[in-house]
């Protein structure tokens, strides 16, 4: 291999030449001053000056800060699981309690267990004599004039 400044060819061994010792110890000193007046000013900026121009722009709360008002709908539940246990609760409660549906009409609620059972003593109520009800009339489903439907 040929040096191409010389023209001579390289021999083995090690570079003669070294780095400028006294350029990277500047740069380097350098750079750690102004990395230090960099920490400096941030500090300076955030602790001190910012800090003062908060507190002295301070608003004053807004009239409506101290009224109590819920968030417009759908609102969030913030215990999810909770509120499902209570519903399953409160649901199968109500499937395991008495309790009247209609009062004036005499309608009642009863145990889901204690229907069964009467369902399975008792049966499916059925139609006397196997009557079947006839489907409604072709006559009854064609669209009426002045209802929406074609003349």
């Amino acid at each position: 291999m040929v040096d191409r400044h010389t023209h001579e060819p390289v021999k083995a061994g090690y570079e003669k030449r070294d780095i400028n010792v006294g350029k990277v110890a500047l740069y380097a000193g350098v750079l750690v001053v102004a990395i230090t007046l960099a920490g400096i000013g941030a500090s300076f900026l955030t602790f001190k000056y910012l800090a003062r121009t908060m507190e002295s722009e301070v608003a004053p709360p807004s009239p409506l800060y101290d009224l109590q008002q819920a968030p417009p709908e759908p609102r969030l539940l913030a215990q999810p699981w909770r509120n499902m246990a209570e519903l399953r609760v409160a649901g199968e409660q109500h499937l395991a309690t008495y309790g009247w549906i209609d009062m004036p009409n005499g309608v009642v609620r009863i145990p889901i267990g204690r229907a069964m059972e009467l369902l399975a003593r008792q049966g499916l109520p059925a139609r006397p004599d196997g009557l079947e009800v006839a489907p409604p009339a072709a006559a009854d489903s064609a669209p009426k004039p002045g209802l929406g439907g074609k003349k």
